[in-house]
């Protein structure tokens, strides 16, 4: 009998004992003759021996459909044959993926699966074993390597990830911060390469990286129309370093001068006179309670009087963030003086002096910033950096750390780039001719694509996929 929960093409025989899989006897429905399709008078020669196991859509647990198939023959067929004899046949169903042993609804679902979640997981859920899994990622990953271009963005954002070892380049929009690819290596004529295959150069606009000694021969890429932009957070982090330094040295020389109260103190304190934001600052002191926010004019305000060293570099600090917030660059020069005026008592300090010819030497990429400066509806003037893309990379390694690290490449780029997106939903793939009976493979692919999408079954009953040109 039929069973709505079954694919068409299955008619159901028996249901098997609830267990950790759900287990359905079930038949294949009569093949169509493959050289006269169904006008040909089809005549049963026997079951095939042995049961075939297709997996299914879970229905809160895995399934299993242990098929009987028969195989065929074609009396038309064998009647216009010379010899009086024909071939029997046999067929996997409309409803069976031609490769796997899993049905088309239970291979999509699989799919828009893969870059989001990891194997084990995907295999309790389904029934795949880990290695159909493994072999399916690496050529869906392979597939829209090769085939799939995202749309290139105006503003292009770059950043470099290690993983194991091993340094990475992700690429991604700089607005949104989502990645456009990933790059096996961090130097410039490799991203030149790649770039080179999967974006439109023309059409970036900006270009925006920090200023690791990797990443400053970013304006060697050359884009023809692209304004390059020294990421703000990682120039503002050098100088962070010069203020640690100068509370590291303060606290040592307390120490050393019997002072270990007023050392504690700072110490403790530390992370607060480091946070950039008045509500990250926090103390290493344990408040019963929890943590809280220090106050500046209780907490920090004494250390500050009391310590002019760190009361400098504090507020050199402070003129240096205002320099970035400011609307344009007139603007930002005037805290950028204010900010020299105080910084210049660190300049027998290496790290200073590191930061001050990081500046000089790049000051045009960090002056490009103002160029990008626009007013956002919280009132504040704000350029492009890298700081979405940035984020996605926390969330790149909090997916390798719940998979326990991905050493394989391909898997890698399937995961960070396409875990934002659903397969079949955001992307698509041309499933081939809609011939009913050839399913070559096909290697064109889309997307995204926006808006919501059908389900499988509702597509599947009115045929409607969508397909490259040369396979409608």
């Amino acid at each position: 009998m039929s069973a709505p929960f079954l694919p068409p093409s299955f008619t159901l025989d028996r249901v098997h004992p609830v267990g950790r899989i759900r287990c359905y006897d079930v038949t294949l429905a009569t093949a169509p003759c493959p050289t006269c399709g169904h006008h040909g008078r089809i005549h049963s020669k026997g079951r095939v021996p042995g049961t075939w196991v297709v997996r299914d859509l879970p229905h809160g647990a895995p399934v299993e459909l242990h098929v009987t198939r028969r195989r065929y023959e074609c009396a038309v067929c064998k009647m216009l044959s010379p010899t009086g004899r024909t071939p029997s046949f046999g067929w996997r169903g409309p409803d069976v993926h031609p490769r796997f042993d899993m049905t088309d609804r239970l291979h999509a679902h699989v799919l828009s699966l893969l870059p989001c979640e990891p194997l084990s997981h995907i295999e309790a859920r389904t029934g795949v074993p880990a290695s159909t899994l493994w072999k399916m990622a690496i050529q869906l990953s392979q597939l829209l390597e090769q085939h799939h271009r995202f749309p290139t963005p105006k503003t292009l954002a770059m950043d470099g990830i290690k993983i194991l070892g091993s340094e990475y380049m992700v690429i991604g929009d700089g607005l949104t911060g989502l990645p456009v690819g990933m790059v096996p290596s961090i130097r410039s004529v490799d991203v030149r390469a790649w770039s080179k295959i999967h974006l439109d150069e023309a059409q970036v606009r900006v270009v925006v990286a920090d200023l690791h000694k990797t990443n400053t021969s970013i304006a060697g890429l050359r884009y023809p129309h692209a304004r390059y932009v020294a990421d703000k957070w990682h120039v503002i982090q050098r100088f962070q370093a010069v203020l640690s330094q100068v509370i590291n040295k303060e606290i040592d020389r307390l120490r050393k001068s019997g002072q270990s109260a007023a050392a504690k103190t700072i110490y403790d304190f530390k992370p607060g006179l480091m946070a950039m934001k008045s509500t990250l600052r926090r103390t290493r002191r344990t408040q019963k309670g929890g943590q809280r926010a220090l106050s500046f004019h209780n907490d920090l305000q004494p250390i500050l009087a009391s310590n002019p060293e760190i009361d400098r570099a504090f507020w050199a600090r402070r003129a240096f963030i205002r320099f970035y917030s400011a609307p344009d660059l007139a603007t930002a020069n005037v805290w950028l003086k204010a900010f020299w005026h105080r910084a210049r008592h660190f300049a027998h300090l290496q790290s200073f002096q590191d930061f001050a010819k990081l500046l000089h030497n790049h000051r045009q990429l960090i002056d490009n910033y103002f160029s990008t400066v626009t007013r956002r509806p919280d009132g504040k003037w704000r350029g492009v950096t890298t700081n979405a893309l940035e984020q996605h990379n926390g969330q790149i390694r909090k997916r390798l750390r719940a998979r326990n690290g991905v050493q394989n490449f391909a898997l890698l780029r399937l995961i960070s780039v396409y875990a934002n997106w659903r397969i079949g939903e955001d992307i698509l793939l041309c499933p081939g001719p809609a011939d009913g009976t050839t399913r070559p493979d096909c290697e064109r692919v889309i997307g995204p694509v926006y808006g919501p999408s059908p389900s499988f079954e509702m597509r599947k009953s009115t045929g409607i996929f969508w397909r490259c040109a040369a396979c409608r």
